[in-house]
């Protein structure tokens, strides 16, 4: 009788030690499933300072908007401190009819990065592609008008974000 008794004790002491353990586990589940906070970003391309080759003390400041003739497309990328891109986005005003080129709004996850901004002209079957906040590249060797900036950025909280950056060619 005592074996049969110390057996159904040792059962539930087995059954209470299991019942534990899991408790404990879906505890630890539950800590890794937070989820990522984002925050809106908004981001307005200022005018562009422009230069003259021969005249490097000529300078006109004039807004994307106004700069159709050289600026047809403003692509805008972000990338994370391991340097992985965490958003890219591309603008064109092919006709300069576009009001609202060089402002961009979307949500980013709370952490460090690098936002790059380069505007540039295109030319029919050209492309171009940012591979990283250091480079870029056209696919044919055509000059064209390309500015640029980078700015580092930090997002802390869910915290709606305005920025605004210049392009300098």
């Amino acid at each position: 009788m005592k074996k049969v008794i110390f057996a159904a004790n040792y059962g539930i002491a087995l059954l209470m030690g299991t019942v534990v353990t899991l408790s404990s586990c879906s505890e630890e589940v539950t800590n890794f499933e937070n989820e990522m906070v984002y925050a809106p970003v908004s981001v307005k391309v200022n005018e562009f300072s422009v230069s003259m080759e021969d005249f490097p003390s000529t300078r006109a400041a004039v807004s994307p908007s106004e700069y159709h003739e050289g600026v047809k497309a403003i692509t805008l990328a972000f990338y994370d401190s391991g340097g992985n891109e965490a958003y890219n986005i591309t603008q064109q005003n092919i006709d300069g009819a576009n009001t609202t080129f060089g402002q961009f709004s979307f949500n980013l996850p709370v952490g460090n990065y690098t936002l790059v901004a380069i505007g540039y002209n295109f030319f029919d079957g050209d492309g171009f592609s940012l591979t990283s906040p250091t480079a870029a590249a056209f696919t044919t060797l055509l000059p064209r008008e390309t500015f640029c900036a980078t700015q580092a950025v930090s997002i802390t909280d869910g915290t709606p974000l305005d920025l605004s950056i210049t392009l300098n060619r």
